[in-house]
């Protein structure tokens, strides 16, 4: 069932089915959007307290 119109050089219209996915992967951007300063605010908190892994030595030549 075809209910948007593409334009010629954009081919068949989209399917009911495709319009639900595109729906759908806009929900998820929105909602990653919608995170951005709560994951933005974790990777703050868990970058200060990260281990600190010691140097290797130099290798010897």
């Amino acid at each position: 069932m075809a209910l948007l119109p593409r334009t010629p050089s954009a081919g068949p219209p989209l399917t009911l089915d495709e319009l639900t996915e595109v729906m759908h992967m806009t929900r998820r951007i929105a909602a990653l959007l919608l995170l951005q300063p709560a994951l933005d605010a974790n990777y703050r908190a868990v970058k200060a307290t990260a281990f600190l892994w010691p140097q290797p030595p130099a290798p010897r030549m």
